[in-house]
């Protein structure tokens, strides 16, 4: 079980500082793009962002579902829920107001979309920092308790 939850802690940690990285400096910095080279930054942006993220996000999501399925009755309920819970806020969120909200920005630099991505980027970022605190206490009660 504690490689399982080493994963997901590590994609949780991995995630937790790109997104802090993302809301404070990257996001912000869409505003300084010109309107001449916006598109080619922005399909810059996510092309090459899908590289970093993409997989630790799989690798996130698939160990985090696992925990239950496997280590059910060795970990906290509450644990379970809130764990799985969180990173499919995560994906919830990016889906459903990341993705269009980039594909905005693909057809058109308006600063109103940017201050949606900037001010929205907020939910992800507490959502990971939150999902790293709880991981963090987990490890260390269990490492306590041993």
């Amino acid at each position: 079980m504690l490689i399982l939850l080493l994963l997901t802690f590590a994609s949780c940690l991995f995630m937790t500082g790109v997104i802090w990285v993302i809301q404070l400096v990257h996001y912000p910095s869409f505003f300084f793009v010109s309107d001449y080279w916006f598109a080619d930054f922005h399909h810059f942006h996510t092309r090459s962002i899908i590289l970093i993220v993409g997989p630790v996000m799989a690798v996130e999501l698939g160990t985090a579902l696992s925990l239950p399925f496997f280590y059910f009755s060795q970990l906290p309920l509450a644990f379970n829920i809130s764990q799985c819970a969180l990173v499919l806020l995560t994906w919830a969120i990016t889906g459903l107001r990341f993705v269009p909200l980039h594909d905005q920005l693909g057809i058109k630099n308006e600063s109103d979309t940017i201050d949606k991505l900037v001010a929205n980027n907020w939910s992800r970022t507490v959502v990971w920092t939150g999902r790293s605190i709880i991981l963090s206490w987990m490890i260390y009660s269990m490492l306590a308790a041993k």
